[in-house]
C-alpha cells in the first residue's frame, strides 16, 4: 500500500482521481460509477469511470489523453457522438461517410480518424494497418491497387503497414478539423 502512496502522492487531485478511477475499471470493483471531489474553487467535478471529467450532459468515457485533445480543440461531447460511438473501452467511428476530395484523401482521414478513436479508448493515437483497411473497405474507399499512395507526402501520419501508424500533432489538430466538419452542430 505504501507503494501505491508513494505512487499517488505527487500528483494533482484530478490526476489522482483519474488514476483511481481508471483502476478500478481495470481490476474490476464494483460501484465506483463516478467519483466525486471538490477542487480549489469548490466546484464540484464528476468523472466517468474512465477518469475523464463528465459535463452537464453526460461526457463519453474518454482517455485522459482523450479528454485533454477535446479540450484544447474547443470540441464537446455533442460533436463527438455525431462521429464515433463510445461503449465499453471501445469507440467506433457512425459517420455516414468520411470526408474528402479524392480517394486519397478519404483513406488518410479513415486512419487519422481511426487514430483518433484510438487515443479516445487508449490515450494512443495507433492505427494497427489490417484494422485501417478494414474500415476503408466499410466506408467504400478501399482501393487495393492504390491504398499504400495515400501515406506519401503529409505530415499526418508516421509508421509503416508492418509497424501500423501514429496520427502525429498535426494530425491530431487536423482530426479536430474532421470531427468539426463532420457534426451537424458544428459548434
Amino acid at each position: 500500500m505504501g507503494l501505491v502512496l508513494a505512487a499517488l502522492d505527487p500528483l494533482e487531485v484530478e490526476e489522482r482521481a483519474r488514476v483511481i478511477a481508471w483502476a478500478t475499471q481495470k481490476f474490476g470493483v464494483q460501484g465506483h460509477q463516478a467519483l466525486k471531489f471538490n477542487d480549489q474553487n469548490s466546484k464540484s467535478k464528476s468523472y466517468d469511470r474512465f477518469g475523464a471529467e463528465a459535463d452537464a450532459g453526460g461526457s463519453p468515457p474518454l482517455s485522459g489523453r482523450g479528454t485533454s485533445w477535446l479540450r484544447q480543440n474547443g470540441l464537446n461531447s455533442h460533436q463527438l457522438s455525431e462521429v464515433f460511438h463510445f461503449e465499453d473501452n471501445r469507440v467506433e467511428i457512425i459517420a455516414a461517410e468520411i470526408p474528402g476530395a479524392s480517394v486519397k484523401d478519404k483513406v488518410r482521414n479513415t486512419y487519422i480518424l481511426l487514430g483518433l478513436s484510438n487515443l479516445f479508448a487508449t490515450g494512443t493515437p495507433t492505427v494497427v494497418d489490417a484494422l485501417g483497411r478494414s474500415v476503408c473497405q466499410t466506408f467504400g474507399v478501399y482501393d487495393r491497387t492504390n491504398h499504400s499512395k495515400a501515406f506519401k507526402g503529409g505530415n499526418e501520419l508516421t509508421g509503416s503497414v508492418k509497424s501500423g501508424w501514429t496520427v502525429t500533432v498535426p494530425g491530431l489538430r487536423y482530426a479536430a478539423t474532421l470531427v468539426k466538419q463532420m457534426s451537424k452542430s458544428g459548434d
